[in-house]
C-alpha cells in the first residue's frame, strides 16, 4: 500500500518545483512556505516514477515508436492547440495507468483538467495549464516544448515532459 510520506529526494524535487511555481505564478513567500510545509508533512502523496514509464515502453515494445504517431496517429508538420491537448491528456492518462505518475487518494485522474492556452508575451507556442476541477483559479502551467518534436517515446524529452506534467499535478494537489 503506497504511503503518503515523501522521501528526501522527492521532497527536494517538490521544494524545487514550488520555488519555480512561486516565481512563475507570483505567489507570496508565505504561501510558498505553507505549501512546502504541506509537502514536508507528506500530504501531497503524488509520485513521479520514471522507471515505471521505461518499463512500460520496454515491455510493450514501444521504445522506438514516435510520440506524434502514437498519440496523434500521424506526425503533423505543426502542432495546434487541439493536438497538444490530445497528446498531453493521453500522455498523462498513460503515465497514470502504468504507474509512472501516482495520484494519491482521494484524487483520481478525472479530478484534473488540462487546458491549452496561448503562451504569454506573444511567444509562438502554447502553455499547458493543469488544474483541479472546481479550482480553476489555481492554475499550474508550463510550456510543452518537449513534445513539439516527433521523438521516440523513450526520448529524454518525453521523460522531461512527464516530469513537468507531474509537477502540475503535484502543485494542484498541494494548492488545496
Amino acid at each position: 500500500m503506497p504511503t503518503n510520506k515523501l522521501s528526501a529526494s522527492e521532497l527536494r524535487m517538490s521544494d524545487t518545483f514550488q520555488r519555480r511555481q512561486m516565481i512563475s505564478t507570483g505567489k507570496k513567500t508565505k504561501e510558498a512556505a505553507l505549501t512546502a510545509s504541506k509537502a514536508a508533512q507528506g500530504i501531497a502523496g503524488a509520485r513521479y516514477l520514471p522507471k515505471a514509464w521505461g518499463e512500460f515502453l520496454n515491455e510493450s515494445g514501444l521504445t522506438a515508436v514516435r510520440l506524434h504517431q502514437y498519440y496523434l496517429g500521424q506526425a503533423p508538420p505543426l502542432l495546434y492547440g487541439s493536438d497538444y491537448r490530445k497528446l498531453l491528456s493521453e500522455l498523462l492518462a498513460d503515465a497514470v495507468a502504468v504507474g509512472a505518475i501516482v495520484i494519491p487518494s482521494p484524487y483520481t485522474l478525472a479530478d484534473f483538467q488540462l487546458a491549452i492556452q496561448p503562451a504569454p508575451y506573444d511567444v509562438p507556442c502554447v502553455r499547458a495549464e493543469i488544474t483541479l476541477k472546481g479550482k480553476p483559479d489555481k492554475k499550474f502551467w508550463h510550456v510543452p516544448r518537449d513534445v513539439a518534436d516527433d521523438v521516440p517515446l523513450s526520448a529524454k524529452t518525453v521523460e522531461r515532459e512527464l516530469s513537468l506534467i507531474f509537477g502540475g499535478v503535484e502543485a494542484a494537489i498541494l494548492s488545496v
